[in-house]
């Protein structure tokens, strides 16, 4: 399989939060899909599951006084399509702890690449490929209680391929200064990711 993939960095910290007043009627769905998301959190093993639990509420906490854009994207998608009322309660109460899990990955991924100070940074590795299944699972789930979802996790699988082949190349080539790509420079970049914390 074939599967291109564009690693451009893209610095998104001025996009991922908006002003409160326009998405303000979601802030309880919001807050309930969040809630969902928790309730899965939880039922990985302890103590991952307090980590992944507040490694989300550490980074939400950093737009304090505003609102995440990526929490409120389920409801802003689903406005964009016309989606009705009924349809979109249906849809987006399954569809956003799916995405949420999807978001809380990306948000874990992204810290232990970029932040090389990043307290308990074995166990959120572990948090991550707990978080990776969790999402495969859910967008599984999703699958088959909604037909309209048919074909969702190959579109998240392919993602979440290109984010790994991005975070390879970001570890590889800036961070540890190993280049060009081969078998030598996997062993020199195990080596050099092996002396972390």
């Amino acid at each position: 399989m074939n599967i291109s993939c564009d690693t451009s960095v893209v610095s998104s910290s001025k996009l991922t939060a908006l002003p409160t007043a326009p998405l303000l009627e979601y802030s309880s769905l919001v807050v309930d899909a969040r809630s969902r998301l928790f309730r899965l959190l939880r039922r990985f093993p302890p103590p991952l599951d307090a980590y992944a639990i507040a490694h989300y509420e550490q980074r939400r906490s950093g737009a304090a006084d505003r609102l995440l854009l990526c929490e409120y994207a389920p409801w802003i998608a689903a406005d964009f399509v016309g989606l009705s009322d009924q349809d979109r309660r249906r849809r987006i109460e399954d569809f956003a702890p799916c995405w949420l899990a999807l978001y809380a990955y990306t948000l874990v991924t992204d810290d232990i690449i970029d932040n090389s100070n990043l307290e308990h940074r074995r166990p959120l590795v572990l948090v991550s490929g707990l978080l990776q299944d969790l999402v495969f699972t859910s967008f599984r789930g999703l699958e088959e209680a909604h037909p309209f979802c048919r074909g969702i996790t190959s579109v998240v699988s392919q993602s979440l391929y290109c984010m790994a082949q991005s975070a390879v190349e970001e570890l590889s080539q800036h961070r540890f200064r190993v280049s060009p790509f081969n078998v030598l420079s996997m062993d020199q970049l195990g080596s050099k990711i092996a002396g972390l914390n």
